[in-house]
């Protein structure tokens, strides 16, 4: 559940569970009348009154990661929005500070895939957790101390420095999972209350379709994205570029329309399968269409490569607080 690197090298401090509820309340009172008495004010009251009552403890611990990795940027408020909107109910408030951590070390990883190892180093890094062996941390840099998001990015890795051209299909397919959204489906479905049981765990890893609908609809919106921008750091491909390799008489207007209608299809057979019946909760799949549904507002970039949506809930926070 990761975006293309933007702008300048800034080392990323991941913010406290303070910042995080602060965020929470922004939203979920936005507009809402202090003295009404209904849930949405109640909720957003008890969310206020957490806030206030938290410990300042760090998302990432300094010593053991962040003094580790001298330039890994990540979009904090992009994390914890990402968190709130899947799961905006007062009694996840533990659940949404864990959600945030994974992802936090999604965008770490990526970083570390896109930038800063080199494919030799990548591959060790990608063995060393498909074993989940903490002895083979000895082999590997200090910046390199999950399986299938590994996998994936280390095949983004092959393709650029192989310089070979994947096609479109094979592109989306594998960048369903390295958008990060089955790793955080994966965490949420434990932290909403589900054992850590044999039975759960080949259940969850079976790929949901319908977690691989909302990564097909997180990665085409952020093609759409970085697909405007120069001045992201590292490359990992683009559904849009490919698409206008296969399609030599494809203007960049006709891609960006062809990936919109993606992103519509793709979302009439995620809406279809959310009212049929699943073996899984019903409160996962809410969140995880919870999740497609704030794509749109963490990936549309304006030309300054800004997220103006999101902006409009910060400016919520800072100047409309209950």
């Amino acid at each position: 559940m990761r975006a293309r690197k933007r702008g300048g090298s800034v080392r990323s401090r991941y913010r406290d569970e303070v910042v995080m509820t602060a965020v929470v309340v922004a939203v979920e009172a936005s507009n809402i009348d202090s003295s009404c008495d209904c849930d949405a004010c109640n909720n957003a009251c008890i969310i206020k009154t957490e806030m206030s009552s938290m410990k300042r403890e760090p998302l990432v611990e300094e010593d053991r990661v962040g003094s580790r990795v001298e330039l890994c940027e990540g979009p904090t408020i992009e994390m914890v929005y990402g968190a709130l909107t899947m799961v905006p109910q007062p009694h996840h408030s533990k659940c949404r500070i864990e959600l945030t951590k994974a992802i936090a070390f999604i965008y770490i990883i990526d970083d570390i895939f896109d930038v800063y190892g080199t494919l030799d180093e990548l591959s060790v890094f990608t063995q060393a957790i498909n074993k989940w062996d903490i002895s083979a941390i000895d082999n590997l840099p200090n910046y390199m101390k999950w399986g299938k998001l590994c996998n994936a990015f280390l095949q983004e890795a092959k393709w650029f420095a192989s310089k070979q051209v994947p096609n479109k299909d094979e592109y989306l397919r594998n960048a369903a999972t390295s958008s990060g959204v089955f790793i955080v489906i994966v965490h949420l479905f434990f932290l909403m209350g589900q054992g850590l049981t044999l039975e759960n765990i080949q259940h969850i890893e079976n790929d949901p379709s319908f977690v691989s609908k909302s990564g097909t609809i997180l990665r085409l919106w952020d093609d759409l994205g970085s697909a405007k921008d120069e001045n992201q750091k590292g490359f990992d491909g683009s559904y849009l570029e490919l698409h206008m390799k296969e399609h030599q008489d494809c203007t960049a207007k006709e891609a960006r329309e062809h990936v919109m209608l993606m992103i519509s299809r793709t979302w009439d057979a995620l809406n279809k399968e959310s009212f049929t019946q699943s073996s899984f909760p019903k409160p996962l799949i809410n969140a995880t269409l919870n999740l497609a549904r704030m794509v749109r507002v963490m990936y549309s970039y304006d030309d300054n490569h800004h997220l103006p949506m999101l902006d409009d809930f910060v400016f919520s926070l800072l100047h409309h607080p209950l």
